[in-house]
């Protein structure tokens, strides 16, 4: 139970570590527990939430053994100033700097990756002329997307044309710009943080109707200004949906998605998530912005209920969206529980979303001007920067 030989770095006392294990005398901070070290020498509980050696972890051996059994991790040194020259960013600090808006970004974690490539966090720096560097107090999202060939590369200066057409719309991710990588050639694509928060995650614990409508409202309002702008998202699902730290909607992820022109009024690329997919897209027909309206409905009726409403069974799936029509009883339960008052005008408002034929289905402008009537009826209220795009659309509804 004596002194240890391993006090660590800035501890002026050694470890005193009782010889049944029992807490020592040098809980680091933060920490409500003090280490517990078992006489044989296995595991303990520091750092707490480890059940093996972390990656860059150092470890420290216990009193007269060549092994330790415990962890200190070893962070990322990040300055803990607030200014610095370029020339010390680029030399000590992990990241990248664009020319055009003398800023350098330092990479923090990252928050996904695919076939694009990687999305993660960073923190902007400004730089003066002088090439003095301020960090910020914002975090930034970057897209870093891998291009092999010019199809790609298109397919990215596609996403770049789009954010900058609607990344000014509340409900929209904001888009500040892209930078070329100089190493990896691809793409740099610096977006506002929309939060790690994806919708299904934010509503398990946040389940009502005033949450329910004001969601579906701020989707509404960013496809309305998508679809007026002559665009079809084209991926319309829950994981492209993010809650940001106001609790509010951010529609992301416009790498699929494409303009309609007066010389090409239908697309007929078959792209996006199966799960969601309107029957036409399914078939490989042309189609028109409406494939958003029947993904809406598929998302509004999964985070009503908890279950998509054609299943997840890949084998059935195809067949049942051509065939069957879904359940509404668990629907009318569904937002019974949620406190709707009118359940047969929001059934019908959704099950006009999941019209099979993409011309009985509602219109974006149509479902903008059911929306304000349930609005009224369930005695909910949106922020006015939300309405103006749904009331714009909703004047021209048949």
């Amino acid at each position: 139970g004596g002194p240890g030989n391993f006090p660590p770095a800035g501890i002026n006392q050694a470890p005193r570590l009782p010889a049944q294990g029992g807490p020592g005398n040098f809980p680091p901070a933060g920490f409500n527990q003090a280490p517990r070290l078992p006489a044989q020498g296995g595991p303990g509980n520091f750092p707490l939430g480890f059940n093996r050696i972390p990656p860059q972890a150092q470890q420290f051996p216990a009193p007269g053994q060549g092994q330790g059994n415990f962890y200190l991790l070893q962070p990322q040194v990040i300055p803990q100033v607030s200014t610095l020259s370029l020339q010390e960013l680029i030399s000590s600090v992990n990241g990248f700097f664009s020319p055009a808006t003398s800023v350098y970004y330092e990479a923090r974690e990252t928050r996904g990756k695919g076939s694009y490539g990687e999305v993660f966090c960073a923190v902007p720096w400004t730089c003066n002329k002088l090439g003095i560097c301020t960090r910020q107090s914002v975090t930034r999202c970057v897209k870093k997307v891998s291009v092999a060939d010019k199809l790609q590369e298109d397919a990215v200066m596609k996403e770049v044309a789009t954010l900058c057409n609607f990344s000014n719309h509340p409900s929209i991710v904001k888009f500040f710009e892209a930078l070329k990588n100089p190493n990896a050639g691809g793409y740099y694509l610096i977006m506002e943080d929309a939060g790690s928060l994806q919708l299904l995650q934010w509503w398990s614990s946040n389940k009502n109707k005033y949450n329910l409508l004001k969601v579906i409202g701020e989707i509404i309002s960013g496809l309305a200004a998508i679809h007026d702008g002559g665009c079809v998202h084209r991926d319309i699902k829950p994981q492209n949906i993010m809650i940001n730290g106001g609790e509010h909607v951010k529609i992301i992820d416009f790498g699929v998605s494409n303009f309609i022109t007066q010389f090409n009024s239908l697309l007929k690329t078959r792209i996006g998530t199966p799960l969601y997919m309107a029957p036409e897209m399914l078939d490989g027909k042309p189609y028109s912005p409406k494939v958003d309206i029947w993904a809406l409905g598929v998302l509004i009726y999964e985070i009503t209920t908890g279950v998509r409403p054609f299943g997840n069974d890949p084998s059935y799936f195809l067949r049942d969206v051509s065939t069957r029509e879904p359940d509404w009883n668990p629907f009318f339960t569904a937002s019974a529980a949620l406190g709707i008052k009118d359940i047969k005008k929001f059934c019908s408002f959704v099950h006009l979303m999941l019209r099979k034929e993409d011309v009985n289905r509602s219109s974006t402008a149509d479902i903008c001007k059911e929306f304000i009537n349930i609005l009224q009826v369930e005695s909910v209220n949106l922020e006015s920067k939300y309405m103006d795009s749904i009331n714009m659309l909703a004047r021209r509804a048949r």
